[in-house]
């Protein structure tokens, strides 16, 4: 099963203080877990801002599959976007496209708008 991790589970695991860190990394472990460029652009982005070394950042993600995004997933994102949130819909063509088997989010709107479209696990 390949499980497509949503930025903000990434997130999670990477930014100092995240309550949730260690119930994330138990979820994600042993998984074979993947990430869109948009994930490691917004890991670099937050890490950079806590005052993280690359190496540290890149150490984090380096475990994961990396997804490219292409145009495809682009015009896939304007096509099913809902409640202008267009990173939810970004990520979730990009998942499709992958045929990802689930998406695992921390984001229950994420989850809830597009449930019709791909399977979700949302961490109690």
């Amino acid at each position: 099963m390949v499980l497509f991790a949503d930025a903000n589970v990434i997130l999670e695991t990477l930014l100092p203080g995240r309550p949730r860190a260690q119930e994330v990394e138990v979820l994600l472990r042993g998984k074979d877990i993947c990430i869109s460029m948009l994930t490691i652009h917004l890991a670099y982005h937050f890490g950079l801002k806590e005052k993280y070394e690359l190496n540290q950042i890149q150490r984090a993600i380096d475990g994961y599959a990396v997804l490219d995004i292409t145009n495809n997933d682009y015009q896939g994102a304007l096509r099913t976007i809902r409640n202008n949130d267009f990173e939810d819909a970004l990520q979730l063509a990009v998942a499709m496209r992958s045929d990802c088997d689930a998406v695992i989010t921390l984001d229950r709107q994420f989850a809830k708008t597009y449930k019709d479209k791909i399977r979700f696990i949302v961490p109690e």
